[in-house]
Order: structure tokens, then C-alpha cells, then sequence
């Protein structure tokens, strides 16, 4: 069977179990995404599941649009009438309420506004300055902070805030905040980036003609990265699989920081063995947003294998496994050059070098040249290989890469 030929033997059974429920569990670089992305043309192909009655869930948009490009290869001439939904939680949820937020009682139309952070902020600052808080003590961010947090939890605020550590007086000042906050939302037709998640499971939670609407609709339901759900994604999974329960989800059990790593509490730093079930942490929580959340799990692991490290120019060093990801910004730098590896899906894979800052296009702005280079390319993925201070050097090792991979 062609569509199962790039697969292993685990592999396999994973795609070829296809009624009931199905926990995936493997490491990273394990081939998890594939496994969906075959599942779903198997479904297709072999089992005749029409692909409207198919749904994948990811967490990134550039996530859903690689899925949706390796399924649509996979199941090239077959002939379809339609294409299986592949999204992110987000984007699934304004899908429903598009159609379905009358049926809330707080009023909203279809014809909802969905407010960005700064959106957010911005009514959050007027809320903060009519209600006479100082916003020097109580600022915009850390209120909209403690909002998306709450809302994330599926809490409501003052559930939300017995967990963490306010003064009686802050967290009064916040719930205020919030309140007006979400009033002002009500009033304007208008959700928060945060809204998206908690109005839709609200929404299935208390309507069964909405929820058999979606459980008749997605037949098939398919999670990635499965381990990254917080309980209103996993509500919203429950929800839509409560008639059928063909639900398969993919994840790594196994994701873990290693000792020493900084982790950021409400009362600083603290390393990261010293943090226990039900602390309170800060995280990143996207569009510019830092989310306090409480440890559920700590499960302590011993890797004895090679770690990367990686030292920033303000002389912080950063320390992984070579099977998890450092985020960090590389500034435009004028004086370098970069030898890069660049992949696109239908190119495959190529050498190139680059200047360390070029001109983006708009008056008076300077990016870093592998942006420019990246989005001229469409590349789906970049990595940098050397960083050299001449071009006649950078192309040297452009050929010497070239010649060697």
C-alpha cells in the first residue's frame, strides 16, 4: 500500500488503528506528525472516510499549512470534492462561533470583533484609569496577564486568584479590572484572543444541539503535540468527541529542561529542580503575552547524553538537549555573513550564503538578511551553519558545505 510505504512497523499499527481512542506517545524527530498526516490520507484513500468528517488540530497556523500540504501530496489523484479541516485550536474555535455564538446568552452576533493584545491593552488601560487604580502599581500588562491566565484555566477570576499570591488589596484592583474589562467586550461584540478557547467550550458545554452539530460533523479527530493542551483545549476535544470517540492524539511525554535552567516565578528566578507541583510560573503565552500557569506534574528524568550550549552576546549562557528547542533573536549585523541551510517543501534542501543586514523594502528600515532572504525564498525552514566575517570566507565554506552534505 503506497500511502503506509515511508512508514515503520509502530508506525503503522498507530495509522492503521483507526476506530475508538488512540494515545501516540514518542520522542522528538520520532516521525509523530507523520503519522497523522498519513492517518488522515489512509482514512481517505483506503477507508473512504469523506474529508469533510476528518478534523486535525495543531498548535501553530505554520504548523496546519505543512499538514495540509503533505496530505494534499499524499493523496494526489484521488479526485476529492473536499479537503479534511487541518487547524489550529484557535482558528477551529472562530470556525464555531462564526456560525454558532448566538446560541450563548451573553448576546454576541456572528459578526463578533476579535481584539489582538493590543486591542486588549488598550481597554484594559482605559478600564485601570476610570476605575482611579494607579497604573504605575497595577499595570496593563500584568492585568491582562492575569485575565488570559484565568480564562486559559477556564477559571473564573477569584478561583483563579486563591492560587496565586496577591494581596487581598491587588487582587480586588484586578478583579474591578476584569470585570469592566469583560463588559466593555460584551458591549462591543467583541472577543480577546483568549475568548476564542473558553466562549466555544461554554458554547458546546451548554448546548446539545451545537455539540451533536460538531460530533456528527467530525467523525475523525486527530491531535499533534498533545502533550501543550491546557484543560479548555482539552475540554473542547472532549466535547467534540463525546459521540464517536475516534479521536487519535500524538505527543512527547518526555520534554524536560535540564537542571540549572532558570524558570521565572511571581518572586523571581528559581532553578529548575527547585520547582514542585503547584508553583506558579510565568510563560509565554504568544502575541506578546506572559501567562502565570501552576505546575500540574514535575517528573524528574536523567539524560547523560550530549548537551548544546549556546552563549549570547551579553555573555548568558543557554543549556538544552540536542532534541529540544532554544528560542532566541538574531539582530541585523552589518559587519557578518551567514552560510545557511535552507528547506522548502518542494525544493528540498540547499546551501547559500547571505549579508548580515539588507534593506526590508520599506524607507528606513534594515532587517537581518536571512529574513530577507527566508521570505524572498518562501523557505519553510532555515538553519545557520556559520557566521563568518568576509563574504570571500562565507563562500568559501558555502562550497565546502555544499561539497561535504
Amino acid at each position: 500500500m503506497e500511502i503506509l510505504s515511508s512508514l515503520n512497523p509502530q508506525q503503522r499499527v498507530a495509522v492503521e488503528q483507526t476506530e475508538g481512542p488512540l494515545l501516540v506517545l514518542a520522542g522528538a524527530g520520532s516521525g509523530k506528525t507523520r503519522v497523522i498526516t498519513v492517518r488522515i490520507a489512509y482514512l481517505i484513500a483506503e477507508k473512504k472516510v469523506p474529508p469533510f468528517n476528518i478534523l486535525a488540530v495543531t498548535f501553530t497556523n505554520k504548523a496546519a499549512s505543512e499538514m495540509r500540504e503533505r496530505v494534499k501530496t499524499l493523496l494526489q489523484g484521488q479526485n476529492l470534492q473536499s479537503a479534511p479541516l487541518i487547524s489550529t485550536f484557535h482558528s477551529l474555535c472562530v470556525r464555531i462561533l462564526r456560525q454558532d455564538i448566538e446560541h450563548l446568552p451573553e448576546g454576541y452576533t456572528k459578526s463578533f470583533t476579535i481584539y489582538d493584545t493590543s486591542d486588549s491593552q488598550k481597554v484594559i488601560k482605559a478600564c485601570i484609569k476610570e476605575l482611579g487604580l494607579d497604573e504605575k502599581q497595577l499595570s496593563a500588562r500584568v492585568v491582562q496577564s492575569a485575565i488570559s491566565s484565568s480564562k486559559n484555566q477556564g477559571e473564573d477570576f477569584e478561583m483563579y486568584a486563591s492560587k496565586v499570591e496577591y494581596t487581598d488589596e491587588r487582587r480586588a484592583a484586578i478583579a474591578r479590572a476584569f470585570k469592566m474589562y469583560e463588559e466593555r467586550l460584551n458591549n462591543a461584540n467583541a472577543l480577546d484572543f483568549d475568548d476564542l478557547l473558553i466562549k466555544t467550550v461554554r458554547l458546546l458545554r451548554a448546548s446539545r444541539e451545537v455539540r451533536e452539530k460538531y460530533n456528527n460533523k467530525f467523525k475523525y479527530i486527530l491531535v499533534d503535540e498533545y502533550q501543550d493542551t491546557n484543560p479548555l483545549q482539552l475540554a473542547l476535544i472532549t466535547f467534540l468527541t463525546e459521540k464517536q470517540q475516534n479521536i487519535c492524539v500524538v505527543g512527547d511525554d518526555a520534554q524536560c529542561l535540564p537542571v540549572g535552567t532558570k524558570v521565572l516565578t511571581p518572586k523571581g528566578y528559581r532553578a529548575i529542580e527547585r520547582i514542585k507541583e503547584n508553583d506558579v510560573v510565568l510563560t509565554a503565552g504568544g502575541h506578546s503575552r506572559v501567562l502565570l500557569s501552576k505546575v500540574e506534574r514535575v517528573k524528574p528524568n536523567h539524560y547523560q547524553g550530549k548537551m548544546i550550549e549556546v552563549t549570547t552576546q551579553t555573555g548568558k549562557t543557554l543549556r538544552a538537549t540536542p532534541n529540544h528547542i532554544l528560542y532566541g533573536k538574531v539582530n541585523p549585523l552589518p559587519e557578518k555573513y551567514f552560510v545557511y541551510l535552507m528547506y522548502r517543501q518542494d525544493k528540498g534542501y540547499r546551501i547559500g550564503l547571505s549579508v548580515g543586514l539588507r534593506n526590508s523594502g520599506e524607507r528606513h528600515r534594515n532587517v537581518l538578511g536571512l529574513q530577507v532572504r527566508s521570505n524572498q525564498e518562501m523557505a519553510d525552514r532555515m538553519w545557520v551553519l556559520r557566521v563568518c566575517d568576509t563574504k570571500s570566507e562565507a563562500a568559501f565554506y558555502e562550497v565546502l558545505y555544499s561539497n561535504r552534505y
